[in-house]
């Protein structure tokens, strides 16, 4: 059964090969270099995305943490009104006193 990741799949003497013609222009130091060099562009680009992904989390937490203690506070305003009014209401029943 063929799998499709197989192909990118390459051996040590494949890998020397496809190198060479860049080893005909670059040293190996310098080919080292350059591969460092993008890898560093990949790990930076990735670390901006995770600094934007965190910053946006974060500004989502504190919506949700400062609107839920607005709830909560609107909540606990509203079972005072609604006890105030059960109390207000048993006071004009006849039995109540």
């Amino acid at each position: 059964m063929f799998i499709h990741s197989q192909q990118w799949l390459l051996d040590r003497q494949d890998l020397i090969r496809e190198r060479q013609q860049d080893l005909v222009v670059l040293t190996e130091e310098e080919y080292q270099k350059i591969f460092i060099f993008f890898s560093n562009c990949k790990l930076i680009k990735l670390c901006f995305i995770l600094q934007i992904y965190l910053h946006d989390n974060l500004e989502k937490f504190a919506f949700i943490v400062k609107n839920a203690l607005k709830l909560l506070q609107f909540l606990l305003y509203c079972q005072n009104m609604l006890l105030y009014l059960i109390l207000y209401l048993f006071s004009f029943i006849p039995w109540a006193d």
